[in-house]
């Protein structure tokens, strides 16, 4: 690593959303105009990139978080979340006068769920980053704060840090960002539309016209990459499937820390394909954030990653 010899040096920076979640468990979803009454509730921050920097932090790296986070309650309570995890906030920007994005979660017994979200739109003015920056290894973008992350990648380039993208949706931003980083890690949603396909065979090759090295995440049926000229599928674990909301985030946290401790790309897969499994087992998304230890004792020996 080139810069600052005196600055810290982290194992994965997260940059993009901070919002709160609230996860409800019910025997099953509302019908219209009906009220129901949650068995549970958990709550706690949440977003793509945020969760990314827990979910880092609980597999024994370390991880700093880049984004925005408003200072109402949810906000304080979020920002407060991470720094007791461990997350070096020195990037977080917090905001007066906005509202924290939030997300009701409505978890059914057999771990599907519906999601409502609320964000305000905001226009923001990027902040520029502080010339005395955090050094990282790799680099974790959702796509929610653009401006933000090409600033985090020319950085990346100039450092010879990694680059990933979660890729969630087609958005401009997540299109624009997907051409830059050194892979695109998507969602079979984002896949399917980007690709106009329903068939998981079009959607790679479709989608190394954005980058060389793709991975779409599958759910239950584990996911399919192309890295440069090597490509196949990696199946799912098997395991009681209590909550699914979190397993994505912490998917792209441990490929990313992988990638950051020197792990061959379809190594990375295969150890963030049983992190994300383990996650689906407890309610409440960074709630079933596994420790490295957790998915060695169920799945392998995690010192070849």
């Amino acid at each position: 690593m080139k810069g600052d010899e005196s600055a810290a040096l982290f194992d994965v920076l997260c940059c993009g959303m901070a919002c709160y979640d609230l996860s409800f468990m019910l025997a099953s979803h509302p019908a219209s105009d009906e009220k129901v009454s949650a068995k549970r509730l958990v709550m706690c921050g949440g977003g793509p990139a945020a969760n990314a920097s827990v979910a880092v932090k609980r597999l024994g790296g370390s991880a700093a978080f880049c984004g925005f986070i408003a200072s109402d309650h949810f906000g304080t309570a979020h920002l407060r979340e991470l720094t007791e995890a461990g997350v070096d906030c020195t990037l977080v920007f917090q905001e007066t006068g906005s509202a924290t994005p939030l997300s009701a979660i409505l978890v059914k017994e057999n771990g599907e769920r519906c999601v409502v979200n609320y964000r305000e739109n905001l226009s923001r003015k990027p902040p520029a980053l502080p010339s005395r920056l955090i050094k990282f290894k790799s680099l974790l973008i959702d796509g929610h704060e653009k401006e933000l992350s090409n600033q985090l990648i020319e950085i990346a380039k100039a450092e010879g840090s990694a680059t990933v993208l979660d890729a969630g949706s087609v958005r401009p931003s997540t299109l624009d960002l997907a051409e830059k980083v050194d892979y695109l890690i998507c969602s079979e949603r984002f896949a399917s539309d980007y690709s106009g396909s329903s068939d998981s065979s079009d959607y790679l090759i479709l989608l190394t016209r954005l980058n060389r090295n793709v991975a779409v995440t599958l759910g239950s049926k584990g996911c399919i990459y192309i890295f440069g000229s090597d490509s196949g599928r990696i199946p799912a674990q098997e395991v009681s499937v209590v909550d699914t909301n979190g397993a994505g985030d912490a998917f792209h946290a441990a490929f990313a820390l992988c990638i950051a401790r020197g792990t061959k790309p379809v190594d990375a897969l295969q150890c963030a394909t049983d992190v994300a499994a383990l996650t689906c087992e407890k309610l409440g998304g960074r709630a079933g954030f596994p420790t490295w230890e957790e998915v060695a004792a169920r799945f392998r020996d995690l010192d070849q990653y």
